[in-house]
């Protein structure tokens, strides 16, 4: 693994290999949405639901403990997080979520990381593909594109709902059939790296997201800013 600070700059040639991508995978919250503005309150409000039905205690929440679940498809937070809980409670409760966020992307309140579209705006003027692959529900990810108007960047928007809900590694094995290489997947949690280099893809972690100390080792690059690849991308051959 390499952090992209002290290496030389001037494009691609410092990654030491002869190919670089032609298709960018991204991932979404943590990545290019700073998705705990939104997530924190409704994670809150899926405690109080919980707590009006007699199946949890107050306490605080702070946002450190709360970012832990971002990136992982509600069921499997759900499973991790309370598996206690009645599939049918867990539904209602992670309703509460999504319609909590729902209505703060509807208010104006999610915020996308600093220069997200420019550098999107970037990468898609020098013909690389980007495609968008996150763990979330449809209506989340149409929400957001609404809202942000991510189609312009992007040539696929991909919510792991539509698939089921499976695992990135077999999403992104089905979506690099349709789109040439090589690939790179860029994501701030180790599910991300794992997916990316089970499809043989350049991975890139995002340090500024939401990844626990380490959990981005064995990324080929890290970077703490989304400008970082412009740098990283500059001039690469299409």
């Amino acid at each position: 693994m390499n952090d992209l600070e002290g290496k030389a700059a001037g494009g691609w040639d410092f990654l030491l290999t002869s190919q670089p991508p032609r298709t960018l995978f991204f991932d979404y919250d943590g990545c290019l949405h700073d998705s705990l503005k939104i997530y924190a309150p409704a994670f809150r409000a899926a405690q109080d639901f919980l707590f009006a039905h007699g199946l949890a205690v107050p306490r605080d929440w702070p946002d450190s403990e709360i970012q832990t679940w971002i990136g992982l498809p509600p069921t499997d937070m759900w499973q991790r997080f309370r598996p206690d809980l009645t599939p049918a409670i867990a539904r209602q409760a992670s309703q509460v979520i999504t319609d909590q966020m729902l209505r703060a992307v509807q208010n104006g309140q999610a915020a996308l990381y600093p220069h997200t579209e420019k550098v999107l705006q970037t990468l898609a003027a020098q013909g690389l593909n980007l495609i968008l692959v996150s763990h979330c529900k449809i209506a989340y990810l149409d929400a957001h594109t609404r809202q942000f108007h991510l189609d312009r960047y992007f040539k696929k928007l991909i919510a792991s709902e539509s698939y089921g809900y499976q695992d990135k590694s077999t999403i992104l094995g089905q979506l690099s059939l349709l789109y040439p290489g090589p690939y790179a997947m860029i994501g701030d949690r180790a599910s991300d790296m794992v997916a990316g280099r089970a499809n043989q893809m350049l991975t890139i972690g995002c340090t500024y997201g939401y990844a626990a100390p380490g959990e981005l080792d064995q990324a080929d690059l890290r970077i703490r800013s989304l400008t970082d690849l412009i740098e990283i991308f500059a001039a690469t051959p299409t």
